[in-house]
This record gives structure tokens, sequence and C-alpha cells, in this order.
């Protein structure tokens, strides 16, 4: 049975929004068991890191296949990655994704055929050694294209305007407490700060969980910060 990966992938593509990046890397994130998490919305590139534990080698499985992988590696089983190209939801910034870890990265490209360079053909190159890469945590670039990709179906992936960026950043700093606020892991202590940055402006998210009371119920709150505005609870 032959399936046309390119088509899925470019279903996929118009069933996400930019705001699912955001929601893709951050749950990596938690996944890894990180602590603290940067996005970066620069003008160039978006970039994101964090101090969680470096790549498992079936998360670098993950990566290679386009598609879920089946018997091969053991798919997500939460989130947008459960179809095993959740993170390809950065194809709608850039044509190319690049994940560091371990002295290690992959390239992840929305334009995979050299013979034809500007057809949409998601593909991944092999995992190969990057002395650049961090040895803990899991960077993620994703430099945004120059020009408008062609789609298979539905509207081409167009160049992302300032004014998408900005919202980008807006969007994500107002979801982000009511959708984080529960993802700590029942029954412990918990805190997590996801930082955002947009050119001048930068927003602190800090999510925390106590312990279980006698009763057995667990208080957690966000805080915000951010460089307009003091300090407050928002969740």
């Amino acid at each position: 049975m032959h399936i046309d990966h390119v088509a899925v992938v470019g279903e996929f593509l118009t069933e996400v929004d930019n705001i699912d990046i955001i929601v893709e890397l951050v749950q990596n994130e938690l996944d890894a068991g990180a602590t603290r998490t940067e996005i970066e919305i620069g003008d160039d590139a978006l970039i994101c890191f964090g101090n969680g534990s470096a790549m498992e080698p079936k998360g670098w499985e993950r990566l290679r296949f386009v598609l879920g992988a089946g018997a091969l590696v053991d798919a997500k089983i939460d989130g947008i990655g459960s179809k095993n190209h959740g993170i390809r939801a950065g194809f709608l910034l850039g044509d190319n994704i690049t994940v560091q870890s371990d002295r290690h990265r992959i390239d992840l490209t929305a334009k995979g055929l050299p013979e034809e360079p500007e057809r949409f053909y998601p593909a991944a190159w092999p995992k190969e050694l990057d002395l650049q890469a961090p040895k803990t945590g899991v960077r993620v670039t994703i430099p945004y294209r120059m020009r408008p990709a062609k789609m298979v179906m539905g509207n081409p992936l167009t160049v992302p305007s300032a004014t998408t960026l900005d919202k980008l950043f807006e969007d994500a700093a107002s979801m982000a407490p009511d959708r984080f606020l529960c993802a700590s892991a029942p029954g412990r202590p918990w805190q997590y700060e996801l930082v955002l940055r947009r050119r001048d402006r930068q927003v602190r998210l800090t999510f925390r969980s106590t312990a279980p009371d006698r009763s057995g119920i667990s208080l957690r709150t966000c805080h915000l910060s951010s460089s307009a505005r003091a300090g407050r609870l928002v969740a």
C-alpha cells in the first residue's frame, strides 16, 4: 500500500495554526522534564530552548519519520504530536526545522527533493554530529521562509509578516496560562517557567502546583510578569 506522505502532511498543515507550533514545542519540553523554556519569536527565526533532558533515541527516530512510525517506534499519545509529525507544524513559518540536542542534530525540510527544490516534499535528513548543539536540553530553530511555498492542496505557505509574528507572541502569552496550568504531574509539587520574547517585549509565566493537602487538594497557579507591567496572578 502506498501512502502519499506529501498529501498527508499537507492536510495536517491545513488543520493547524501558528499557535499550535508553540503548543507542540512546550509539550515536548514538558515531556522532557524541563523546568524552564525560552521561546524567541525573532525577526528571522523562531528559536526554542529548554533545560529538559537530552533527546532520547526514540525521539530521534520519531523525527526521522515523516509519517507515523508504526511498529518501528512508539508514537506519542497526546497532543498534536500524536501522528508523529506535530513538530512539522513549524512548516507554517519556515521550510526548514533544525532540532539540536546531545551534540547532534536533525534537519527537517519541507522541500526534500534536490532535483525539484521548490516542490513541497517533506523529508528529514539523517542525524549527524553537531558540536554546536547543546549537550543537555533541546534547541529547535525554525528560520522563516523568504518566499511563498506552493502546496498540493490549500493555499500556499506564506512568508510570515511582522504582524503575523506579533500576533503569535500575543496569542501565546494569552493562551499559555489556561493551556499549561494543568500540565503538572498529579500528586507532587511542580514549577515550570515559560519565557516568551518578541523584539523588545517579554512575558514570563511561572506555573506552580503544590503537593496535595490532607484532603487531597492541590493548588495550581500561574504568575505572569512582562516588560509592560508588573507581575500578577492570572490563573
